[in-house]
């Protein structure tokens, strides 16, 4: 009888270690296949996160950025088919850029330049200006057209007048500059209201 108590009290406790490794097993599984997600989340967020530059030479578009000096090959997915689309080829009087292009890419209050190196090929275009003129678009510190000449210097603390001959403060255009390359914005202020952003990059 004793020996039939202890065959039973066996079989049931080899069942519960049975049962308990295999709730392991389980755990085990769940955890690596969570940690797989959670490690591929983070993956996918880096790869979002790295496609955008951005500096004070930038303008926003909704909720994308585009820079100067930096090559976009997703502008019509950004800004759409432009209004128009024109490529000058630089001549001999362009120094060390002849044989240069400019593309100039004309959007409902946005007009941006693009530069390309003579040997560059048709791949080679980067942004060389952006001019906005709507309030469509912002710069990166988030001033836009209509915007009043105290917000510039809020924003901007260190702007100057452009020395353009003009000498009236709520009728001139300030000047931003880029303390390391010749990187510049200018924003173009009338009775106090700016009314155009020009950023852009001086070929050197």
């Amino acid at each position: 009888m004793k020996k039939i108590v202890f065959i039973i009290v066996a079989i049931v406790l080899t069942a519960t270690v049975i049962g308990i490794i295999k709730r392991s097993e389980d755990n085990v599984d769940d955890f690596l296949s969570n940690s797989n997600n959670f490690s591929l989340d983070k993956s996918i967020q880096r790869e979002d996160s790295v496609d955008e530059i951005v500096s004070d030479f930038s303008i926003k578009v909704e909720d994308k950025y585009i820079s100067i000096r930096e090559h976009h090959n997703n502008l019509s997915s950004i800004l759409g088919t432009p209004i128009s689309e024109e490529i000058e080829i630089l001549g001999e009087e362009s120094d060390t850029f002849n044989g240069s292009r400019i593309k100039t890419l004309t959007y409902d209050g946005l007009i941006i330049e693009e530069f390309s190196p003579e040997k560059a090929g048709n791949g080679g275009f980067w942004i060389l200006s952006m001019t906005v003129t709507n309030e469509n678009y912002s710069t990166e510190k988030g001033l836009t057209i209509g915007d009043k000449l105290d917000k510039i210097k809020e924003l901007y603390g260190n702007v100057e007048i452009l020395k353009d001959g003009r000498t009236d403060s709520n009728n001139c255009a300030y000047i931003f500059k880029d303390d390391v390359e010749p990187n510049f914005i200018v924003f173009e202020v009338e009775d106090g209201i700016t009314n155009e952003i020009r950023i852009y990059h001086e070929l050197q």
